[in-house]
């Protein structure tokens, strides 16, 4: 385990687990249930984002045991987070949660933020290997970019609207008012899904995960992904 970057927005640590828990956390992934994500213009989860898949079931680190693999690493990340110095608010975190996410080729996250959800999030990646070329990177807006949560629609969370401005009068959405929050000042930074690398961000950063390339083929992006609160 090393801590190879944190400053106030991100926390960076790689071989995060032992190559036997690892394993088992592998192989757990491969035996659960999948439902596609729910994709439409009013959600972080656009139209043309691809196929993306999430477990059926999402785990609380308070509400336990599970009686699975994933549990060694929830360990671990409870264990981290409460004893070490990272970006997220200093505070006891007793309630962590933790789904599987996986991105086929084709496969992206729009730009979003995490604010509401809680004290910031968290991915660990999970595949076997990633190479430069496949995509898939984490994009980190500059920390100057601000994108403007909006109160949610009947039917709908706020976590599906963040950054995105609804026009009640013509029930439209407000895209250039998104697309100018995201393009000011318009750069940043990226960040590498390495297999057994744990990225924790805080709520405020605007981000997004970047279109997994077709030359992933069937290697698809995998990660347990979680808030903390």
């Amino acid at each position: 385990m090393q801590v190879i970057h944190n400053d106030e927005n991100i926390t960076i640590i790689d071989n995060f687990l032992d190559n036997e828990t690892l394993t088992k956390v592998r192989d757990q992934s491969e035996c659960l249930k999948m439902k596609k994500l729910e994709l439409g213009d009013d959600k972080v989860y656009k139209m043309n984002v691809g196929d993306i898949y999430k477990s059926e079931n999402k785990y609380w680190s308070d509400k336990r045991p599970w009686n699975n693999n994933f549990e060694p690493f929830m360990d671990a990340l409870n264990e981290f987070v409460n004893n070490s110095k990272t970006c997220l608010p200093e505070k006891q975190y007793d309630k962590i949660s933790c789904m599987l996410h996986v991105y086929l080729s084709g496969a992206e996250l729009s730009w979003h933020r995490d604010g509401a959800l809680g004290g910031g999030a968290y991915s660990f990646y999970i595949h076997d290997e990633w190479r430069h070329t496949w995509g898939g990177n984490l994009l980190i807006a500059d920390a100057s970019t601000k994108m403007t949560p909006v109160k949610p629609l009947e039917g709908t969370s706020i976590e599906d609207m963040l950054g995105r401005q609804y026009n009640i009068r013509s029930r439209t959405w407000n895209l250039k008012e998104e697309s100018d929050m995201t393009l000011s000042p318009g750069h940043g930074r990226y960040f590498a899904p390495i297999p057994n690398r744990l990225m924790i961000t805080t709520g405020e950063i605007v981000h997004k995960v970047e279109r997994v390339d077709q030359s992933a083929g069937e290697n698809a992006r995998r990660s347990l992904t979680g808030f903390f609160s």
